[in-house]
């Protein structure tokens, strides 16, 4: 093919798209073999559908190749005459924005969707996309959320982290509203809609709510998940109460709670977990681990809080400051300038 030649080369335009044509019947069978074929190709080597309609149609004929890699890979396993200039590069510019008109059975609305999709695909390729790396980084931010919440809630309240956890909190809307709720309130909370269609209905009502995915009522057994829930709502309440309205820092009466319910395993056969003992001294925030093996209850300490990593609204800093003088002198040289003005 040479340059300005393109109408004698292809001899006929029908005869190019009775080609086209002809061989539509070898599609793709779904995005993934699109995509690794497409991937062939970048890489500059030869389809095994390429070489098939090349060696069929393209025998004897001198071949337009507008990359000039894959050039190379066809000359030399193919043995077919090709050129690579800038004529092939228009041509195949002109193919591919009449390629709807070209091919009969092909509508621009259907070409969009698919060449979206498979551009996606490559580019995701090509930037060495992994959702493994992903899922890690996803993973490192929930356990560094957790960490979070685990130190937050021990300085918050320790003695109802020791029972409990924070959606507790979170849907009575602060400590301060949950102390002043019933026990019965606290082991329903959660199942509000259900309470009240169960008494509409005059169904049984709801046994426990969020309290269900305690790790006490978890462990416990069916028949035994109401009493535990019971009991840990009534300790929750106190545990809440020392946490909002007393002036201690530990967690001793959270920790005594938590084996006194342990003590309720006795009435499954298990063995007993040891009673937290009293802090003396300095005030410190433990927290109770459950040893499967045993059954024994292990006190460890907790990770201590750093409130310098906390934003406190209205904090002024020393950037702040300096920004509020300049803005009070700004202002008071416009106050004297008027006043100035004003006597003039």
């Amino acid at each position: 093919m040479q340059e300005g030649g393109n109408e004698q080369e292809l001899n006929s335009t029908r005869a190019s798209i009775a080609i086209l044509n002809s061989n539509l019947d070898q599609q793709f069978e779904n995005a993934v073999e699109a995509l690794e074929d497409a991937t062939k190709l970048l890489k500059s080597i030869p389809i095994k559908g390429l070489r098939k309609f090349l060696r069929t149609h393209c025998d004897g004929e001198t071949l337009g190749v507008a990359d000039s890699k894959l050039e190379n890979a066809i000359k030399e396993k193919l043995k077919i005459d090709h050129v690579h200039n800038t004529a092939v590069l228009e041509l195949l510019r002109g193919v591919r924005t009449q390629l709807t008109e070209l091919v009969s059975s092909l509508d621009a609305q259907d070409l969009a969707p698919m060449s979206l999709g498979l551009s996606h695909s490559l580019s995701r390729y090509k930037l060495k996309f992994s959702d493994d790396k992903v899922d890690t980084m996803i993973v490192q931010a929930i356990a560094q959320l957790s960490d979070y919440l685990k130190i937050r809630m021990n300085t918050v309240a320790p003695n109802l982290i020791a029972l409990v956890g924070a959606h507790l909190i979170a849907h009575g809307g602060s400590l301060l509203n949950l102390s002043k709720q019933p026990g019965s309130t606290v082991q329903i909370l959660g199942e509000e809609k259900a309470l009240f269609k169960a008494l509409k209905t005059k169904h049984s009502t709801q046994k426990y709510g969020l309290i269900y995915h305690a790790s006490l009522v978890g462990q416990a057994t069916l028949k035994r998940k109401g009493k535990i829930s019971r009991s840990l709502a009534a300790k929750a309440i106190l545990a809440i109460c020392c946490d909002t309205l007393g002036d201690g820092q530990d967690n001793s009466m959270g920790l005594e709670y938590r084996a006194k319910l342990e003590g309720l395993r006795a009435l499954e056969g298990k063995e007993l977990g040891r009673s937290a003992s009293s802090t003396k001294g300095k005030p410190k925030i433990e927290v109770y681990d459950k040893d499967q093996k045993k059954g024994v209850g292990l006190i460890t300490p907790a990770k201590a809080y750093n409130p310098a990593a906390d934003y406190l609204f209205g904090q002024t800093t020393e950037s702040t400051a300096l920004e509020e003088q300049e803005t009070v002198t700004k202002k008071k040289k416009k106050v004297e300038a008027r006043t100035q003005e004003q006597h003039i």
